[in-house]
Order: structure tokens, then sequence, then C-alpha cells
């Protein structure tokens, strides 16, 4: 009993998790066969959470490791729009991520790698 009450008051003073952008990347989204990848040589150990922002033509992305991203579409492989930003936090997730565009434009996104704020 005392121990859920202790749970209690941690959550509720808990501070939310804050991030610091340590990294930048402007990602062409192609029709490249499996997908376009965030520059694996930027995504570290720290790498916490990666923000993509979506700035021209429709796109697909995909966190499973075992499936084929496609133009056409594949299970679990959700549209992406213009203006629209996706988070990804977790490394292997990150690592995962790929990216392809569904028409004849390629797709521009602005990614933001970001690290964990220690307070």
């Amino acid at each position: 009993m005392f121990q859920r009450l202790i749970d209690a008051v941690k959550a509720i003073f808990a501070r939310p998790v804050e991030y610091e952008t340590y990294d930048t990347e402007s990602l062409t989204i192609d029709d490249t066969t499996g997908g376009v990848r965030i520059d694996v040589r930027k995504i570290n150990p720290d790498t916490k959470r990666v923000v993509v922002y979506l700035e021209t033509a429709q796109i697909r992305w995909q966190l499973q490791r075992d499936l084929t991203i496609t133009a056409g579409g594949t299970e679990g492989s959700p549209l992406m729009e213009v203006g629209d930003n996706l988070t990804i936090l977790g490394h292997d997730e990150i690592m995962n991520s790929r990216f392809i565009r569904t028409g004849g434009t390629s797709g521009l996104g602005q990614v933001l790698l970001q690290r964990e704020v220690k307070n």
C-alpha cells in the first residue's frame, strides 16, 4: 500500500522528458527499392528521438525491420502528407525506419536527430 502511494507521488512530480537536437539532415525520399533510410552515421546510442517534417510530396513510412516498404503500400506503412511530421521514439525504431515516395515526385523531409537533455 505504502509503495503505491510513493509511486503515485513520483508520477505526479515526474518531469517530462526534454530533448535537444544534436544533428539534422535533409532527406530526399525517392523510390529506392526497400525505402530510404536516415543516415545511419548520424544515429548513435544517445539518439532517443527523431522528428521528420515532410516538406514536399506524399510518402509512406515503415518502422518494422522485416517488412519491405513499397510505394503502392504495404500493411503497416502509413501515408504522410506534405506538412505532416512524424516523431520516432527509440533506437531500434529509428534504425529500422524507411521512407518511400508514393508518386512520381520525390519527397523532401527535414530530419531532427535528438537526445535527452540531462537535468
